[in-house]
């Protein structure tokens, strides 16, 4: 099998990760003004599994029981809003390098110390279509000072995923092709 050369764009996309049933990034802290986009269902999950964690280790304080659920709904969800009223910018929305194999994120400095090697990503990508989920293996981890780099291969890739991958790609190519001749266009 001949080894196929992949196009490749770098971009600002919302991306989410997760591991098994949680999730991994984004990772927000919830303060009592934090307000989170969640459905019902998974709300009260996250609910039950702190009032377990507290029975289990007999801490039963009211605040106690408060940081146990502020630990799994940030274990689990994106904050959307704080109650300052200002909204803040998307945290899922990171640069990445992306191509029909594989995606490289950049993240936040201290971002996913410890990950495991197979992933499932969520990305929006902006072509007015659902957002793709996504089966990764991990390939490399590089933190440094100034930002955190997961380095992900595509598995199990079907079809239509990675038509859809090369269509939005080939797109935002030209599309800075474009720019860049607009821009030279008015320089002359």
């Amino acid at each position: 099998m001949e080894k196929r050369q992949h196009f490749r764009v770098s971009d600002f996309i919302r991306v989410e990760i997760h591991e098994r049933d949680r999730q991994r990034f984004p990772r927000c802290e919830i303060t009592e003004s934090s307000r989170v986009r969640a459905r019902h269902g998974d709300i009260l999950d996250a609910v039950m599994e702190a009032l377990r964690q507290a029975r289990d280790e007999q801490c039963l304080t009211a605040r106690e029981i408060r940081e146990r659920l502020s630990e799994h709904l940030t274990e689990r969800y994106a904050v959307v809003e704080h109650g300052d009223g200002q909204q803040h910018a998307d945290p899922r929305r990171r640069p990445v390098s992306l191509s029909e194999g594989g995606i490289c994120i950049e993240l936040p400095p201290g971002s996913l110390q410890r990950v495991g090697h197979f992933l499932q990503l969520l990305l929006y990508l902006e072509d007015g279509g659902k957002p793709m989920r996504l089966s990764a293996s991990r390939v490399g981890l590089e933190a440094t000072d100034e930002a955190t780099r997961l380095r992900l291969k595509f598995v199990n890739l079907d079809e239509v995923d990675r038509r859809r991958l090369f269509r939005y790609i080939l797109q935002q190519q030209a599309r800075k092709v474009r720019t860049a001749e607009a821009g030279l266009a008015r320089q002359a």
